[in-house]
């Protein structure tokens, strides 16, 4: 499967009716160029609206999800082409105001004080990707920093990339942090990083 998150910008509100029009109208777009999805529930779980596609072979998913913890607002998108997906992102791109990660990249020096979940956005959108040097730096500063929440966000970040990059860092970081939080998802993380480089290792043999 093929995997897209999509940051919305300003973390709306899912339930909201003004946005939710517009998410709906995305999703008549999509049928009308043949992507059929139904709701799979009526109710709201764990934070996200789930939209499955249903005329597949293989089902793809729709999730309109919003992040209890850092009230990050996403579509995540699963579905077995890379044509589809990039059919299905044009589609929410017309309708939905979703940031780039190249705004997200570019804002971030600037804006981590005002705005520390930025680098976990940056993480969820990247996770996808190839691994890009420019987000890891970022993801490593944010260790670095001298807030303590900006250091939890960059180790959740991390978290949601497992990539096995970080595992130094990581390793540096809990020898020294003072903050229970930031120790706690800071474990988790090395724990998942830890993980993926063994699969990759295991991978090459």
């Amino acid at each position: 499967m093929h995997r897209i998150e999509c940051i919305l910008r300003n973390e709306p509100d899912p339930n909201e009716p003004e946005f939710f029009e517009r998410f709906m109208r995305a999703v008549d777009t999509l049928s009308q160029k043949g992507f059929a999805f139904d709701l799979e529930s009526e109710e709201e779980v764990d934070g996200a609206l789930h939209l499955v596609w249903v005329e597949r072979d293989e089902l793809g998913e729709l999730t309109l999800i919003k992040d209890q913890t850092s009230g990050i607002s996403s579509v995540a998108v699963a579905v077995p082409k890379v044509a589809d997906l990039k059919c299905i992102e044009e589609v929410l791109n017309q309708h939905l105001d979703i940031v780039p990660l190249s705004e997200l990249l570019a804002s971030s020096p600037n804006g981590l004080a005002t705005q520390p979940n930025i680098l976990l956005k940056i993480a969820l959108i990247a996770v996808h990707q190839h691994i890009d040097p420019e987000v890891v730096s970022i993801l490593q500063r944010g260790l670095e920093h001298r807030l303590p929440q900006l250091r939890y966000y960059a180790a959740f970040g991390i978290g949601v990339t497992t990539w096995p990059v970080f595992i130094l860092d990581l390793e540096r970081l809990l020898k020294l942090e003072p903050d229970v939080d930031v120790s706690t998802m800071a474990e988790r993380a090395l724990d998942v990083c830890r993980i993926a480089e063994k699969r990759a290792s295991n991978g090459r043999r």
